[in-house]
């Protein structure tokens, strides 16, 4: 296995039977690093985005106090099943676990193993040492952050820290 970097126009990419033989097939390869990687580094903000929109479309917390606990919906307030004794005075907030249904699980599953997929597959290529591999992949980082910008908005991260401002 090479530890530098080099150039060469015929170095597989994941497997023997995928090595550009000319010049317009490596960088038919180098055009499809950077396409995927574009991709996956939009599907890893939209993963971030429905996450966010998910939490704050249920709020997990409740107040206790006289009359019991409640949490917050987008329709109100809604009583919930309170254990302990109603002379509870205190009315401080905790958090009010909650199970998500099966099918949001394993969608949140299939979606992270896509993900991983990619990223692996991403990895093996810039393993190779090729420099022009490694520059699509990079390129396609930067597309990809170019293209969430556009089509996604503001980093979801970025934003959900600065909410509070």
């Amino acid at each position: 296995m090479r530890i530098v970097f080099f150039q060469s126009t015929n170095t597989p990419l994941f497997f023997s039977s995928w090595q550009p033989t000319s010049q317009e097939g490596y960088i038919g390869a180098c055009i499809l690093l950077m396409v995927v990687t574009a991709i996956t580094r939009l599907l890893y903000e939209l993963r971030s985005r429905i996450e966010i929109s998910q939490r704050s479309t249920r709020q997990k917390l409740s107040w206790e106090g006289d009359t019991g606990s409640h949490y917050h919906t987008a329709e109100g307030l809604k009583p919930t099943i309170n254990d302990r004794t109603s002379s509870s005075t205190a009315k401080e907030p905790r958090n009010q676990w909650r199970v998500n249904s099966f099918w949001a699980q394993l969608s949140r599953g299939v979606w992270d193993t896509v993900l991983v997929a990619l990223s692996y597959l991403l990895m093996l290529a810039v393993m190779t040492m090729n420099v022009g591999y490694f520059c699509s992949v990079m390129a396609g980082v930067f597309l990809g952050a170019l293209l969430s910008n556009l089509v996604v908005g503001p980093s979801a991260a970025r934003s959900a820290y600065w909410d509070h401002c």
